[in-house]
């Protein structure tokens, strides 16, 4: 049987324990028969033709009343190991609403609406570790692999429960960038550039983007210097690679002293430009309204391409007054120059 048609919604009656036959209801016709033929010696023909039709009658009756027996049963078991099966599969806080004596019908219902609550509460954890994993560096993580072996649990289980920002490239790997450009600002903007196309088509992964990162970040430590082991064991204690070994430590010690020039080249960038404001177009450092490509778009580079969400921010900023007033000026400066350039000219 199809249990189903008992659980939706409008769900068909179920089955009622049938009655069991009785004799009794079915001797009416031979008990009046008997009792007009009581003269006679012998049996009439039409006493035992009304005797015959009783018997029939009964067993008639009684195959129905199996018939419908056996499907009552197996109504009735198939009910009871469906509810049992709840119980067993599914949690206490679920279930514990389910009374016993209630209809498949009303188990369902509840557990459905249990069900819903679940999934929003799910779904509230799925975008939790979205954002946390997306949040912005402030400085450099003590363990690169640790930060990139996070961000991409919380990708792959935003992927898996279908979170919209964690399968459309064009929104993720924009957050990406935010999160690590203010540890790794140059390495950003230019992966950025390179990559922003593929974003753009859809055929940018997460874990082509992580292992990337792993690649710029696999010898950086807390503070970019380089980890211990970097570039695998001396063997001063052998002879024959004696020789080998200085020249790995050689190496290594190059390497450090070329990250810690970088660090200091990094950290004078840094302090030089602490100083300036951002843009009040575009909210990007470095620049200011007159070299703005938001605002300017004919002095961008070729092949610049404009992100989505500072495309936005900008649209915004070029709606307030104050905005505007100071772009209208630098385009009059502008027209101004062009216009005394003419003059000298003629």
């Amino acid at each position: 049987m199809d249990l189903w048609d008992y659980i939706k919604a409008n769900p068909k009656p179920l089955l009622t324990e049938p009655k069991m036959p009785e004799a009794k209801d079915y001797r009416t016709i031979g008990v009046s028969t008997r009792s007009q033929s009581t003269a006679t010696a012998s049996t009439s023909p039409s006493t035992v033709d009304h005797t015959h039709e009783e018997t029939r009658s009964v067993q008639i009756a009684w195959n129905i009343f199996t018939f419908k027996s056996r499907k009552y049963d197996t109504q009735r078991d198939s009910i009871k190991d469906l509810k049992d099966w709840v119980n067993r599969t599914t949690a206490h806080q679920y279930n514990s609403s389910c009374i016993p004596a209630e209809s498949l019908h009303k188990w369902y219902s509840k557990l459905e609406e249990h069900a819903s609550m679940g999934m929003v509460k799910e779904n509230k954890i799925v975008r939790d570790k979205y954002k946390a994993a997306m949040k912005p560096l402030t400085k450099p993580p003590r363990d690169w692999h640790s930060w990139i072996i996070t961000w991409e649990e919380a990708m792959s289980l935003g992927e898996q429960k279908k979170f919209a920002d964690a399968t459309d490239s064009t929104i993720w790997f924009g957050d990406f960038i935010d999160a690590i450009k203010p540890a790794l600002y140059y390495w950003a903007t230019s992966y950025e550039q390179n990559k922003q196309e593929k974003a753009e088509a859809k055929t940018l992964t997460y874990r082509a983007v992580a292992n990337d990162l792993r690649r710029e970040t696999r010898f950086k430590t807390k503070g970019g210097s380089i980890a211990k082991g970097s570039f695998g064991p001396t063997h001063a204690s052998d002879p024959q690679l004696s020789d080998q070994s200085a020249e790995d430590e050689d190496e290594a010690q190059q390497a450090q002293t070329r990250s810690k020039r970088n660090k200091k080249r990094r950290r004078d960038s840094t302090s030089a430009t602490e100083g300036m404001e951002k843009c009040l177009v575009c909210e990007l450092p470095n620049h200011q309204i007159p070299n703005c490509f938001y605002t300017f778009p004919e002095k961008a580079y070729e092949g610049f391409k404009p992100r989505r969400k500072i495309q936005k921010r900008a649209e915004e900023n070029l709606k307030k007054t104050e905005v505007i007033t100071m772009v209208n000026t630098v385009k009059n400066k502008k027209l101004r120059k062009s216009v005394d350039f003419v003059d000298q000219d003629n």
